[in-house]
């Protein structure tokens, strides 16, 4: 029988700008609440990936006190 395996197409771009509409409060937010477990490793994959980009091109500051303290993000992106 042929199978129809519908995968969700996550891509980065998009998790990036949604992890900035997220954050678009201008507040803190822990990292652990940016993602969505039921998304399974992939979608982990994909937001933790949107996280770096998002930080390399400086649109938001990941924030740790302290070794093992919690990390945080706020966005550093311009209001539009």
């Amino acid at each position: 029988g042929h199978h129809n395996i519908k995968r969700e197409a996550l891509s980065v771009r998009q998790r990036m700008s949604d992890v900035l509409g997220q954050l678009e409060d201008r507040e803190f937010h822990t990292f652990e609440s940016l993602f969505n477990a039921g998304e399974g490793r992939l979608g982990i994959v994909v937001t933790f990936l949107a996280m770096l980009e998002l930080a390399k091109e400086q649109l938001v500051e990941i924030s740790q006190g302290e070794s093992l303290a919690p990390i945080y993000l706020k966005s550093l992106a311009t209001a539009n």
